[in-house]
């Protein structure tokens, strides 16, 4: 699960200051597995075919989080010594 969010999740910062953790993938039960495994609130948004490169693509899903409670449940598990953790540029983003 660790390395699926190292590849496949983004941490930003909005305008507002508002820290926010998404995920997108083609898989819908990767993403669900991760909100249930982590007991996340929000919903698994289907993104819908979106052109890439002049061609559509298939459907992603996605997962976006920014509340207190959410985001203190992905810490825990980021946090958990018994795991190697993120890595390269996720960790970076991550530390910001």
């Amino acid at each position: 699960m660790l390395g699926f969010i190292n590849g496949e999740g983004s941490f930003t910062i909005n305008k507002k200051g508002t820290l926010i953790f998404s995920i997108e993938h083609t898989d819908k039960a990767s993403i669900g597995l991760i909100k249930n495994r982590l007991d996340l609130g929000p919903t698994i948004l289907d993104r819908g075919q979106r052109l890439f490169r002049g061609s559509l693509r298939i459907n992603t899903y996605s997962l976006g989080i920014s509340s207190k409670k959410d985001l203190n449940s992905l810490n825990s598990f980021l946090n958990n010594t018994g795991l190697i953790g993120l890595k390269g540029h996720k960790l970076i983003q991550y530390k910001n």
